[in-house]
Formats: C-alpha cells, structure tokens, sequence
C-alpha cells in the first residue's frame, strides 16, 4: 500500500513538473516575442510613436498579468485542493462571480476614467488610446477561470498554447499597424501617432479573445471527458460521482479574501517591472515638462527612455527560466521532513548562488555594448548612457524574483507583499525628485533604488542559512568579471572609432558589435579558467552545464 502510495505519489510529482516545463516553454517564447517586437514598432513608428505607445503599455502589461501568470495560477492552486470535480466546479461558480466583478471594475476605471488618467499622465490627447485598451478586461474572467480549471488539473498545454497563440495575434496586429503607419508616412502623408496608438492596443482584445478560441476549444474536449468519467462513475459504481457541491471549507468571505490577498500578491511580483513603468507613465514626462522641456523633446527622450524595456525583457529571460526549473524542486522539497528541509536550503543557496552569477555577467556584458546594440536595434545611439543604468535592473530585478520564488515555496506571501509595497514606495519617492535633477536617468535609478529596497527587505525576511550576506565571494569575483568586460569593450570601441577613424554607422557599429560579444565571451571563458567562480554542482545546474564545466577545466 505504501509503495503504491510512493509510486502515485511520484508519477504525480512527474506529471506537474512536465507541465510546468510546458508553461516554462511558453512563458519564454512569449517573452522573447513581448521584447522583440519592440524593436521593429519603434523602428516603424519613431520615439514620438513609441512614447505613445509605451505611456499606456503598462495598463495592458498588468491586466496581460492578470489574466495570464497570476490569478490562473493562485486559481489553479485553489481548484487542485478541493476533492473532486463538483467541488471545483463549485470553486469556480464563486470565483467566476469575483472575477467578473473585479474585471468590470477594472473596465470602468480604464474607460471612464482614462480622461483623468491622461490629464494625469501629462498628455490629454492619450484617452482615446486608453479607452481602446479597457476592453481586454471583460475578457479576463473566462481566460483565467479556464486557464485556472486547467491548471489547477495539472493540464498545462491548453494554457501554453492559448498563451503563445495570444502573443503571436497580438503581435501581428501591432506591427501591422505600426507598417500602415510607417508606409503612410514614406508616402508623404502625416499619420497621428495617437491614433497609431489607438489601433494598435486594439490587439489587446482581439489578442484575448484568440486565447478565448483556443482555451473554449480545450474546454469543450475536456467537459465532454469529465461527463463521461461522471456517467460511468454514477451509473456503474466505479465512483462516486459526485460528494457534496460546496468547495471545501471555503466561504465567500475567505475566497474573496484569499483572492485579493494571496492572489493579488503573486500577480503583483509577475508584474513588477510593469507597475514601476506605470509609475513612469504618470511621471516621467509630466516632470520633463515641467523642467521646461518642450513637450515635443520630452516625448523623444520618454521613447529613448523606453528602448530600455525589451532589452531588460530579454536579460531577464535567463532569471525567467532558472526560477521555473528550480521552483517546483523547491516547492517538494518544502513539504517534506527535516532532512528535505536541509536539502531546501542547499538548493535555495545554490539557486540564488547561480542567480547572482548570471545576473551580474549579463548586467556587465549588456552595459559594455550598449551605445552599439542601442544603435543595431534602434538606428540610433542616443540615450546609451540612461539605459546603461536602466539595465542595471537586470541583476536587481533576477534577485528579487529569486528570493521571491524561495518565499512563495515556503508559503510566505504576506512577506513578498510587503516587499512590493516597500519597492514601489520607494520608487514612488524618488523619481519625480530625481528627473527633476538628472531628466530621465533619475527615473531609471528610482526603479533601481526600488529594487535594491527589496533585495533588503526579503533578503532580511529569508532564514540566516539562505541570505545573500554569506556571497560576498561569487558578488565580488562576479562583479569584477563584468567591471573587466566593460572596460575592454569600451576600449575596444575607443580604438575603433578613435584609433582606427570608424564612423559611426549602423552596420559598422553592429560589425564593432559583434566582436565585442566575441571578445567578452573569450574574457569570461579565460577568466572563469583560473577561477570557476560556481562550484561544479552549481554549473551542471544550467543547460549544458557538464559541458561548460569540462571546458572550463580545459
């Protein structure tokens, strides 16, 4: 009996960490696409466009997280602990009704409310764009309660694939729009970039109701099953059919209020960085203005500002992904007894180990080629100095999530809530003070400074055993690795354009590039040769990583 129990009790363990390599899989191919198409949009439309579309981005961005990460998997966890079907389906008859009255209301502050969110924002003429972008919220019930059912039974496809399927229309309509818009003006005509702005946040509801398509499609194959399964367990005893309709022990005040507590807080860690651009939204070119900036320059610089998203996104990705192959081994390991408990703090330190390497040798490696990749994805170098400091929220961003996710496997929400609530009070303070003294690299070190709240704050929360006190070594060897990239490839560009007379041009600047990833990638190989910096268990952790460490070891 105990070994069938053992034996279940593995074949479920393997079933839930396929399917979050499936979600891990999906979450990355929308990441990839959410920051690439950046490039081509801001290519098409030009700074002006981009501030337009960038200033009401963050309103999509958080309802995306809503609908999307968070409140599918705070309801999917919801549903997997009640007992049987009939219960889940009660579950989510009560949360279908919160859900619905959260998303109208979250519809009619963005629609009714986008004049005074423009006017607010600086920029009258951004409702219309607002508006637009208010209708994916009467989407969202059925995406994340369909989503949730399916998670919540361990069937992770129909989420990946409504997931991706919902990027790639979305996708698709931006930059169609974006190409009308650039064709209309090489034609000599004077497109409105707020109507560019318009139409293409319109792929935020046609986007939602793709996914809508695919998830109905998984729901309806999926109902029939369930009906099927309670047919034969009603009528020829292979079962019960059904127990009783309530969800177990869960009244509507403790729904509602595990919903706005617990489900709220994973959705605000998903979308962190999205809420610190919102902040940015409100404040950024408002206080350009007001420093007596010409609303025409302010708009430029805000667009420049935001070139940093997507190369943070993409930095980002190798955080993204070291967090959901680590976090389900986590989560098992916090379950079980004192001896897994051990092993708990033995993975935590090497994740958070492995997170600050990485981190800081992707952070040092983007600064070191910034003005030349800003100039490849962007056809222009301006602004390299402000993003070299907005990428900086690379390394502090990867470390928040990591010591997030070790909070989230102990069941310690509260702790992360009060970590964002501190981040984003921090981030608040300071970035009007400081646009108004350094213009747009006073927003990019606000968020920063916001970051670094955190990582004291949840850092001070972890267990002695696990904080970030006991690295200094791997910080500082880390560090020193990015600090010598940077200075050879800022070097490099020195003799290049100086030395050798190269002008800077796109294509020149993509060949000086080029190198530059060539010779940092042969720096970093020679450097971690006479020190590894990460044991040998920590670098077979990673894809490939027995190989690198044969490498390594020469």
């Amino acid at each position: 009996m105990v070994k069938n129990d053992d034996s279940k009790a593995r074949s479920m363990g393997q079933v839930a960490m396929q399917g979050a390599a499936v979600l891990t899989l999906a979450a990355l191919v929308a990441k990839v696409l959410s920051a690439i198409y950046r490039v081509p949009l801001q290519n098409m439309v030009g700074n002006e466009g981009f501030y337009v579309y960038q200033q009401v981005y963050p309103i999509y961005g958080i309802g995306m997280t809503f609908a999307l990460n968070g409140l599918p998997s705070f309801i999917g966890k919801q549903v997997a602990l009640q007992n049987n079907h009939k219960q889940s389906k009660s579950l989510l008859k009560r949360y279908a009704v919160i859900v619905s009255v959260f998303a109208l209301a979250c519809f009619a502050l963005i629609y009714f409310g986008a004049d005074w969110i423009a006017t607010t924002m600086g920029d009258g003429l951004l409702a219309p764009v607002i508006k637009s972008v208010s209708f994916m919220f009467l989407l969202m019930p059925g995406l994340l309660l369909s989503r949730g059912f399916m998670q919540g039974r361990n069937l992770m496809t129909p989420t990946a694939i409504s997931q991706v399927a919902e990027q790639f229309v979305r996708v698709a309509v931006i930059l169609t729009v974006a190409f009308i818009f650039s064709r209309m003006q090489l034609n000599g005509a004077n497109p409105d970039v707020y109507q560019m702005g318009f139409w293409t946040m319109q792929s935020a509801w046609v986007a939602a109701t793709a996914a809508s398509i695919v998830m109905a499609y998984y729901l309806l194959n999926y109902r029939d099953k369930a009906m099927y399964q309670d047919f034969l367990a009603g009528h020829y005893g292979l079962g019960q059919a059904s127990e009783t309709d309530d969800a177990t022990g869960l009244s509507w005040t403790k729904l509602t209020k595990n919903f706005v507590t617990e489900g709220f807080v994973i959705c605000f860690f998903s979308a962190l960085l999205v809420f610190y651009q919102l902040i940015d939204a409100f404040t950024v070119y408002d206080q350009l203005v007001d420093n007596g900036i010409a609303t025409a320059v302010a708009k430029d610089m805000k667009g420049i500002y935001d070139r940093g998203q997507p190369i943070v996104q993409l930095g980002m990705v190798v955080a993204t992904s070291l967090a959901t192959s680590f976090l389900p081994a986590l989560a098992l390991m916090k379950k079980g007894d004192r001896k897994q408990t051990g092993e708990f703090e033995i993975v935590s330190r090497q994740y958070l180990r492995v997170t600050l390497f990485l981190a800081t040798i992707i952070t040092g490696g983007l600064i070191s080629i910034m003005p030349q990749l800003n100039h490849f994805l962007f056809a222009s170098s301006a602004g390299s100095e402000v993003l070299m400091v907005y990428v900086l929220m690379v390394m502090f961003a990867s470390l928040v999530l990591g010591q997030n996710n070790i909070l989230q496997a102990q069941g310690q929400w509260y702790k992360a809530g009060i970590a964002f609530m501190v981040g984003m009070l921090v981030k608040g303070i300071f970035t009007a003070s400081l646009v108004d003294f350094l213009d747009t690299a006073g927003a990019a070190w606000a968020t920063n400074l916001g970051l670094v709240a955190m990582i004291i704050y949840l850092n001070w929360t972890l267990p002695k055993e696990i904080r970030l006190v006991k690295w200094g070594r791997v910080a500082f060897k880390a560090g020193l690795l990015a600090v010598l990239m940077v200075a050879v490839n800022f070097t490099l560009a020195y003799l290049w354009h100086q030395v050798l007379g190269i002008a800077p041009e796109r294509l020149m600047d993509t060949l000086l590039m080029g190198i530059q990833i060539f010779v940092g990638v042969m720096l970093t190989m020679v450097y971690l040769r006479k020190d590894p910096i990460l044991s040998q268990v920590d670098w077979e952790t990673l894809p490939k990583g027995e190989l690198i460490w044969r490498l390594l070891q020469g």
